[in-house]
């Protein structure tokens, strides 16, 4: 099956209810039909769920380790170009697996990602789509396919991550919880692991992918290395709660 037919089948994009639109600070969500703009899903969860408690001193990036002239010691900087790059191959005619063959990538990281995508049988098929519920709105890091099984995944990408990932959060001494869930450790995975969770929930209600024959993983990008995280069903089924909580 080629790119153009599985992104038809795995994706139903007339059904995405927002765009984003701006540039810089001005650059937001707003809904198709109204125009309204929509709070993003990072922030509001950053407000609403997680805790302000301490990060761990267990939490380090790899970044010193090659800072690399493109993104001139910047976490955040090589995070914004990596994204880019994954995204605009992602998004062209050719996909990023054929990109691949033909030297498009600039970054290291980027070819790390393709590499995962290849030994693990999925093809990329869109980036940085859109969804909604309610007054927030986010976007989907990647969609891909996985033609064995049929299935969609959602892949959120993270990059610079290395240690302390499951270290929590605290304050005083204590380790901090999420606000409402106090069963759920605040901790570096499980911030990533609720933000994917949610995003894959507006995908499907939106009726972009469909629930039933959708997966979650996160993908942790380092200089040296690739650590994926399978995003379980516990998670998954406690994504509407979770964005109750931050509405």
């Amino acid at each position: 099956m080629s790119l153009v037919e599985l992104r038809r089948s795995h994706l139903c994009l007339k059904n995405v209810k927002c765009t984003l639109k701006g540039r810089g600070k001005h650059r937001s969500f707003r809904r198709i039909d109204d125009g309204s703009r929509l709070r993003g899903l990072t922030k509001a969860l950053l407000n609403k769920l997680y805790s302000t408690g301490t990060p761990p001193s267990t939490l380090k990036s790899d970044l010193g380790r090659f800072s690399g002239r493109a993104w001139r010691g910047n976490g955040f900087r090589r995070g914004r170009a990596v994204d880019a790059q994954i995204s605009r191959l992602v998004n062209s005619k050719k996909g990023l697996l054929t990109s691949s063959e033909t030297g498009s990538y600039r970054y290291k990281l980027s070819r790390l990602f393709a590499s995962f995508c290849q030994k693990h049988g999925i093809v990329p098929l869109k980036s940085q789509v859109p969804c909604c519920i309610g007054a927030i709105g986010t976007a989907a890091d990647v969609i891909c396919a996985h033609p064995a099984s049929g299935r969609t995944v959602v892949v959120e990408v993270k990059t610079g991550f290395r240690e302390g990932l499951i270290d929590s959060y605290h304050s005083e001494g204590r380790p901090m919880h999420f606000k409402g869930f106090v069963h759920v450790a605040d901790t570096t995975l499980n911030r990533h692991l609720a933000q994917i969770a949610a995003t894959t929930h507006m995908l499907c209600m939106n009726g972009v992918l469909d629930k039933e024959f959708t997966s979650a993983v996160l993908v942790y990008l380092r200089n040296d290395e690739l650590v994926s995280v399978d995003v379980d069903d516990w998670w998954l089924r406690r994504a509407r709660d979770l964005l109750r909580a931050v509405s």
